[in-house]
């Protein structure tokens, strides 16, 4: 698959939600989006996710045509399903007990979101991808950007490797 020289992204659910639905209060970010999808397709980038990703953007109402775009994009060779195992399981658990534990956090990650941020860091991405700011929960994926409970990681909304970040 991917070697040196080959960027590998965490795509979290709202980033496909965010594309298969076009949704206009991300319309800055849609260009990258299908920019990555379009260097994962001629195998220039990895796009990895979790299993529980296709739970949660199945729970989204989506139309035929709409699921039809997701298998589409995640059955690429470069597009990578990863299974919950015990390590990202044991990572998970220990990013939620990390966040519980420490008296400077008031907001611990949802199971899904430390499934998520575990996955990217075990599988040592270059860029975890995500629009999760907290929400109704409070707990911002996009706020742990470089904290050491997920390994240093880079988390931040979706930029293609060859396209400047639009303003935010």
């Amino acid at each position: 698959m991917a070697g040196s020289g080959h960027k590998k992204f965490y795509w979290d659910s709202c980033v496909y939600l965010a594309w298969l639905n076009q949704e206009q209060n991300k319309k800055d970010f849609l260009p990258d989006i299908d920019e990555i999808l379009k260097e994962n397709a001629e195998h220039k980038a990895v796009i990895i996710t979790s299993q529980i990703t296709i739970i949660e953007v199945l729970e989204a109402s989506l139309d035929e045509s709409q699921r039809d775009k997701l298998s589409e994009a995640l059955n690429r060779s470069w597009n990578v399903l990863y299974d919950v195992d015990w390590p990202i399981a044991r990572k998970a658990h220990d990013i939620r007990a990390a966040y519980q534990n420490d008296p400077a956090t008031k907001k611990t990650p949802s199971t899904p979101d430390a499934i998520h941020m575990a996955t990217a860091a075990l599988l040592q991405v270059d860029e975890m991808h995500t629009f999760d700011g907290g929400g109704k929960r409070g707990f911002s994926i996009l706020a742990q950007d470089g904290h050491a409970f997920v390994d240093k990681i880079r988390i931040c909304k979706p930029k293609a490797i060859n396209r400047p970040l639009p303003g935010i």
